[in-house]
């Protein structure tokens, strides 16, 4: 319209006179009148020239001119029941439509409602995920105290776990602190172990998640009870809670109140009574447990003597505390207040050893997202057991893919809605000449438009609720159909679909109502190639974003296969890892239950070797040891992670000693005198690297004293490996000797038979710890576990770019069947002229296929903008290079060719005779 206006001002008839005709004219004649008048002017303009077009243009004008004329208001208004009948054509025009072009019906429905399925679940977890720790009734005053510490003026660092005694002086010292709680896991390497008897049978569950907690915890988290007292369930010292689904698992249809739970931890079998039920954790809760125990249970296990000295409160850490603040409370302040508080307890011995610590507060909303605050150790085992965190980066991927995948779809419905408009331009004019108003028109248009968006918002909710438990489990969460009348998803998603709606109807409404009457009726409201550009652009605008995301799948993918096959530098091959027993026969110590069961193991023909370790590789090293020098020899905090291992680990771990010696059987485990005990180590060339030596052979021998005081003699070097995921460097390694732990690794040798060496193992255990349970995994599997959130993003990115790329398929090929259905005349003299299908075929494919090439240029350094950053996150990292932006530029072209193809195939195989003739 703004080109039209333009072409009139420059050749058209006077300006003015078009005003005066525009305000004489009642405005339901104007434009139909201006229309007629424009045709007879351009009409004398090539006849008799513009003075003589002009002349008579403005004596027509004139002539309209009437005594008393000028604007009137509608003859009319509609009454309500008339209003009623033109709502009910509107609806039965919109309803013959969509059966009348079927083909085109479908494929914008099919885009639509895949657009708002991937909409629709990926904003319920962005919104799920962004809700993080808000359903505690009073989030917004929670905080968790972290401690920076830094160490001979290097760079600070900041950890969650602190000293058992900050909680109490910080609620005593500070008016600011309404309440507390304290949270310490409850692990050693592996979780604790349950076990409940009923009717003389014996039930046992393993890797339980276990926390000790202040009796505060109900008081300060909203953790529901369902069952039980929360102002009495921590009271009492041998009591235990547990969650729903642990309670169904032990007790089945019982009632847990009260019935007595054998809880074996590092202090040792203890009886513990159920005192209440708790609801499972949000899955988006960063503290998870499936069991709660009393802080008070967990410290009165303690000596006297020990709980005034290694277990005294400014002595024993490994503690997470929470705080409630005054609503008015200042958090600056607070912060500093906190700091003298630990300042005035233990500052003199930070000083001595050149430490200096300060707190800082962080809002419980904002933990779940935290991956920079160290989570630290947490009862010999690691405390991540406990917490979940999100991934931020993931959360923001798939909203833009939410965003892409809509987009795509609203695309696809306005260029097929804009080049069907040409095969609806006879009924516009009609519509038209018969007394519709343009307002009646881009109502009848923008229905068409709600009417197919609200039909694939039914069908998307439909197949939402179908999809519902397999997207829990891909995402790890625990949606309902209840979960969809969240106020914020609904908010979202309520402006998203609007939005959608209004964009995909509106332009289509405007399009089609603009078609003048009598050159829609004369069949001149456009040729396909009217608005080729506005087509071409939304064709390349589709298939830019989705090929952009095929790319970033192709490279995820990769990384993913990369992180998997990558030489971490251990040989997992027919490895597996075996819990030692937690429930022995009376008399029988750990030590010696562990030594006699790997005694026995390695007689059997089946197993090459056995290796007793404090962790498996993949779930972490179980202890922290600080040195105060880091890679560069200058002062600074560095934590080495190490565990204690027997003399056949490397070997049976395939790891590659390459100076010193090995450990040796029934070698002593430290020496020295008391005050001075040394421990002898292995460790690997990361460690040897970080304490400043040049060659592994120079650390060989030496004595290391760490900043607890312990002395290490560096028995042996180990060649670099990978006991935790490639997402992190190597770590520095430190294996002290320790001729029993709690998992052992047992080789099979090669071409066993596994269901049978794993029955004959299995039958030693269940002989010698018969009130245990034998509990096996496959050492490799393991390992690959801590990738799982990897596979997961990998899985489900793949997913939704297959649905964009789909998506702008669908759109892609209406296109091309109403080009093939446009161009059929044109096909038929090509083929009378002696033009061939394939060269038919070339033809009608060619512009769709530069189209989605263009679309490839254009994507590609989007995408390898986008990866680059995101590979930025490994410390071992594939290299970016052409391979996959190759394979989805052939990919995608392959895929518009065959698309295109379909519909050029019937066309350029009819007969010609066919299309001349309706023509």
């Amino acid at each position: 319209m703004k080109g039209r206006d333009n072409e009139i001002k420059k050749y058209g008839p006077p300006s003015w006179a078009r005003r005066l005709l525009q305000l004489v004219c009642p405005p339901g004649l104007f434009e139909e009148l201006d229309g007629d008048l424009l045709e007879e002017y351009w009409y004398q303009l090539k006849r008799h020239g513009a003075r003589k077009a002009s002349w008579d243009y403005v004596l027509n004008v004139v002539s309209f001119i009437r005594p008393f004329a000028g604007k009137k208001k509608e003859p009319h208004s509609i009454t309500p029941l008339f209003a009623g009948i033109m709502w009910k054509n509107y609806l039965t025009t919109a309803l013959r439509n969509f059966s009348k072009s079927r083909t085109y019906s479908l494929l914008n429905l099919t885009g639509l409602t895949l657009g708002l399925i991937c909409s629709m679940l990926i904003f319920q977890f962005v919104i799920f995920e962004r809700s993080a720790d808000h359903f505690h009734s009073q989030s917004d005053r929670l905080y968790r105290v972290a401690i920076k510490i830094t160490t001979g003026g290097g760079t600070p660092k900041t950890g969650a776990q602190f000293v058992l005694g900050a909680g109490e002086a910080f609620k005593a010292d500070l008016p600011e602190v309404e309440d507390f709680v304290r949270i310490r896991a409850d692990f050693f390497q592996e979780g604790p172990t349950i076990s409940y008897t009923a009717s003389a049978k014996k039930k046992v569950f393993k890797d339980i998640r276990s926390i000790i907690v202040d009796s505060t915890f109900l008081r300060v988290f909203t953790f529901p009870l369902v069952k039980g007292d929360a102002a009495s369930a921590l009271l009492h010292p041998n009591s235990i809670l547990i969650t729903e689904s642990i309670a169904k698992r032990v007790f089945g249809d019982e009632d847990p109140i009260g019935k007595t739970l054998d809880y074996s931890m590092s202090q040792g079998p203890h009886s513990l009574q159920v005192s209440g039920v708790l609801r499972d954790a949000p899955a988006n809760s960063h503290i998870q447990f499936d069991v709660v125990i009393p802080l008070q249970h967990h410290m009165g296990n303690f000596p006297p003597e020990a709980r005034s000295r290694r277990y005294s409160p400014w002595n024993y850490s490994e503690f997470t505390t929470y705080v409630k603040l005054r609503t008015d409370a200042d958090i600056t302040r607070t912060e500093q207040l906190m700091t003298d508080a630990i300042n005035r307890n233990i500052g003199n011995a930070l000083r001595e050893d050149n430490i200096s610590l300060a707190a800082q507060l962080q809002p419980m909303r904002s933990l779940y997202f935290d991956r920079h605050t160290d989570l630290g150790l947490t009862g010999f085992g690691s405390a991540i057991v406990a917490t979940r965190t999100g991934n931020e980066r993931m959360v923001y991927f798939f909203t833009v893919i939410a965003i892409i995948t809509l987009s795509i779809a609203l695309m696809s419905y306005i260029n097929l809605s804009t080049v069907r408009s040409l095969d609806r331009a006879k009924e516009v004019g009609i519509r038209k000449v018969v007394g519709a108003q343009k307002y009646d028109l881009k109502i009848q248009f923008f229905l068409e438009a709600v009417l197919m968006n609200v039909t694939a918002l039914i069908l998307a909710v439909l197949l939402v609720m179908f999809l519902m438990p397999s997207f829990n489990t891909f995402f790890q969460t625990d949606f309902t159909w209840a979960s969809w009348f969240n106020q914020s998803f609904l908010i979202v998603f309520g402006i998203v679909f609007v939005s959608g709606v209004l964009l995909s109807g509106l332009y289509p409404a405007f399009i089609l109502s603009s078609f003048r009457p009598i050159s829609a009726l004369k069949a001149k409201a456009g040729s396909f190639s009217s608005r080729s550009g506005l087509r071409k652009f939304l064709v390349v605008l589709q298939y830019g974003p989705a090929i952009a995301l095929i790319v970033c799948t192709l490279v995820v993918y990769s990384q993913l296969n990369f992180m998997r096959t990558m030489d971490v530098g251990l040989d997992m091959d027919k490895l597996i890892t075996i819990r030692s027993a937690r429930f022995l026969p009376e008399g029988m110590r750990s030590r010696d239950a562990e030594k006699v069961f790997k005694n026995e193991i390695k007689t059997l023909s089946t197993v090459a070797g056995a290796s007793f370790a404090g962790n498996q590789a993949g779930r972490g090293l179980n202890f922290l040891v600080p040195f105060a020098v880091d890679s560069t020899g200058e002062p600074g905090l560095q934590q080495f992670k190490g565990t204690g291992v027997d003399h056949d680990f490397a070997s049976v771990m395939g790891l590659k000693l390459v100076a010193g010696r090995d450990f040796t059987e029934d070698m002593p485990v430290s020496h020295g005198n008391p005050n001075d005990t040394i421990w002898e180590v292995l460790v690997n060339e990361t460690a040897v690297r970080k304490w400043g030596f040049r060659q592994n052979e120079d650390a060989v021998g030496r004595l290391i004293r760490s900043m607890d005081g312990t002395t290490y003699h560096v028995q042996g070097v180990l060649e670099d490996f990978n006991w935790t995921s490639v997402h992190q460097p190597t770590d520095a390694v430190i294996f002290w000797y320790t001729p029993n732990s709690r998992f052992m690794t047992v080789r099979f040798e090669r071409g066993v038979d596994l269901e049978k060496a794993l029955a004959e193992i299995g039958g030693i255990y269940n002989r010698l710890f018969p009130m245990d349970v034998f509990h096996w995994e496959f050492a490799e599997a393991v390992y690959n576990k801590q990738y799982g959130e990897d596979q997961k993003f990998a899985n489900l990115f793949g997913i939704f770019s297959g649905m964009a790329v789909l998506i702008a398929t669908l759109g892609l090929f209406g296109l091309s069947a109403f080009s093939a259905d446009r161009r059929s005349r044109e096909v038929g003299i090509r083929k009378v002229l002696g033009a061939n299908v394939n060269q038919i075929i070339r033809l009608l494919s060619r512009e769709f296929i530069l189209l989605v090439l263009i679309a490839c240029i254009i994507a590609s350094p989007i995408a390898w903008f986008v990866m680059d950053k995101w590979l930025e996150t490994f410390a071992f990292r594939i290299g970016l290079n052409a391979t996959p932006f190759l394979i989805t530029a052939i990919g995608s072209a392959l895929i518009a060719m065959i698309t295109v193809s379909i519909k050029s195939l019937n066309v350029a195989s009819t007969n010609p005779v066919n299309s001349l003739r309706n023509d």
